[in-house]
């Protein structure tokens, strides 16, 4: 039994398998890719211990396909043989993944909360917890998870910066940047921090202050997962449409933004993300762009992993002229949704599937029937997960839907709130004049 890097127990007796534990770790909560799959050789010298067989099988379940779980199995069924000898808290860690595995977030949230109560100290379990809360839209138990272990982490930037995204989702935004601003003092490479700020500047709809704050840092994030690499690129590229920068925006999508990793759904995620918002502000985005992305969607058609995913999927083959596909995709959802375990049904259901139908329907040059369908999604949205400013693109499906369908008066409310509310964004008064008109 040794411990590892935060003081806690590790089932195993090799120092150099616990210093890949605790790199995977540190490389997690950085964001790094290098320093995850550090793991996955190590496990040559002990191919039984029980938190490192664990954690291969968490990066093999972020690869977010419906191979995850498959490729996950021999990970788990090798941990579990050695499951009897292993610390209590490793074993609830075995618990935690295979539950995850099982498509039982909510049993992985739960033991997940456990940990953070018991072993405060492991701030990768909660960060863990805190991935699933959001992917649920579950904000306070983000904020609550964060605080059973933030106050045994003050001295390590990662919790400052978990802090942080917390805060924000739940509208707490000054504690917030004050939060990230302070992980970044600590350590300057803590891009989870840096993605953090932004969002309350986006929140806000300080575009400039976003770039101030995101392009200086931009350097640290070479080297980070392909994800959070795109998404802090996605960040730059929306304060850039905000402040009615388009043409660098797209220049940002040719380069940062799409290309990391096609084959991730993170990435694809932010790809159509950008491209639907570029299009929104009257940017030719071209039908090259949209069937290359359309390309990487081959193997989407019948998953049900991601509910918000799902719905950007729908967007970008309906975009890309992908109509087989997307009947296909429509098809399978609208069969497995009903049955789907009981945590994320409404997710699938009373949002995932109209909001889906909906932005294809926009795709597809039919404004009036995205209009009605997005209106159904609306009020369900935030159980779709993802965060304020990502959601958001599916508030200017609706707001764009109805003024191509001749509805602006009924969005006029909601233009309005947005012109007040963001001052310095210039395409929300446009968009109201062309509601007016």
């Amino acid at each position: 039994m040794l411990q590892d890097a935060q003081g806690l127990e590790v089932a195993t007796d090799d120092p150099e398998l616990v210093a890949a534990i605790d790199a995977c770790g540190e490389g997690f909560l950085q964001q790094d890719l290098a320093g995850v799959l550090k793991i996955f050789p190590a496990l040559e010298r002990d191919s039984g211990c029980v938190q490192a067989q664990a954690l291969a099988a968490m990066l093999q379940m972020f690869g977010n396909t419906w191979e995850s779980p498959r490729k996950a199995r021999p990970h788990l069924t090798a941990a579990q043989g050695r499951a009897p000898l292993a610390t209590e808290r490793e074993r609830l860690w075995l618990d935690a993944v295979t539950a995850w595995a099982d498509d039982a977030k909510d049993r992985a949230i739960a033991i997940h909360r456990e940990i953070a109560r018991r072993w405060p100290r492991d701030l990768l379990s909660a960060r863990l917890g805190q991935i699933h809360l959001f992917l649920q839209g579950d904000v306070e138990g983000q904020l609550a998870i964060t605080e059973d272990v933030f106050d045994a982490n003050r001295d390590r930037a990662y919790a400052h910066g978990m802090m942080a995204f917390a805060l924000e989702e739940v509208g707490r935004l000054r504690e917030a940047e004050e939060a990230g601003r302070r992980a970044v003092e600590m350590q300057r490479r803590e891009p989870w921090a840096h993605h953090a700020v932004a969002h309350v500047m986006e929140t806000e709809g300080r575009w400039q202050d976003g770039l101030d704050w995101m392009l200086p840092l931009s350097g640290e994030w070479q080297g980070c997962n392909s994800f959070m690499f795109t998404h802090n690129w996605w960040h730059v590229a929306l304060f850039l449409i905000d402040g009615d920068r388009t043409d660098e925006a797209l220049a940002l999508f040719d380069t940062r933004v799409w290309g990391a990793d096609k084959s991730y759904a993170g990435d694809q995620g932010n790809a159509i993300s950008l491209a639907t918002r570029l299009e929104f502000q009257g940017i030719e985005v071209g039908a090259d762009r949209w069937s290359d992305i359309a390309d990487h969607l081959k193997n989407r058609v019948a998953e049900h992993i991601d509910p918000f995913l799902s719905v950007h999927f729908a967007y970008a083959l309906a975009r890309a002229g992908r109509l087989a596909e997307l009947r296909q995709m429509l098809s399978h959802l609208e069969a497995w949704a009903p049955g789907a375990p009981d945590w994320c049904r409404p997710a699938w259901t009373d949002a995932a599937i109209p909001a889906a139908k909906g932005m294809a329907a926009l795709a597809q040059g039919d404004a009036l029937g995205a209009f009605q369908l997005m209106g159904t999604a609306r009020p369900h949205l935030q159980l779709l997960g993802g965060s304020h400013a990502q959601r958001d693109l599916f508030q200017q499906c609706w707001l764009r839907a109805a003024i191509a369908a001749g509805r602006g008066g009924a969005v006029r409310d909601s233009l309005d709130r947005r012109c007040a509310r963001w001052p310095d964004i210039a395409f929300n008064r446009r968009w109201a004049a062309e509601a007016a008109a």
